[in-house]
């Protein structure tokens, strides 16, 4: 039995982002509010052949906020990893997003 992995991240997304999300590129960005809500990186070999690093990023963001003394905002964001069987992870993915995983890795093949 092949075993595969599944991924998926949960977070809050506010209705509105009135100053957009943080540009977060590592060099200082002439547009620091024009970011996105999600980041995903999997690394590889870039150009060179290099490497930072075996790693992947999943990075969401809150929205850009000009919080007064006192004031507060939570951003919730979860990560859940799962291996298993493509019918185990199927039965995952069917009930939250009601498609199996071939339906999804066939979407994203295109």
């Amino acid at each position: 039995v092949e075993i595969g992995s599944l991924t998926i991240v949960q977070f809050n997304l506010p209705a509105l982002a009135p100053n957009g999300y943080t540009n977060n590129l590592w060099p200082i960005q002439p547009k620091p509010f024009a970011g996105d809500v999600i980041n995903l990186y999997n690394d590889g070999p870039n150009e060179s052949g290099g490497m930072l690093g075996p790693f992947y990023e999943l990075e969401t963001l809150s929205p850009a906020l000009n919080l007064k003394p006192s004031e507060s905002y939570t951003h919730v964001h979860r990560t859940f990893h799962f291996e298993g069987d493509q019918e185990g992870l199927s039965e995952i993915t069917r009930g939250l997003f009601g498609v199996g995983v071939d339906e999804i890795a066939h979407t994203f093949s295109k």
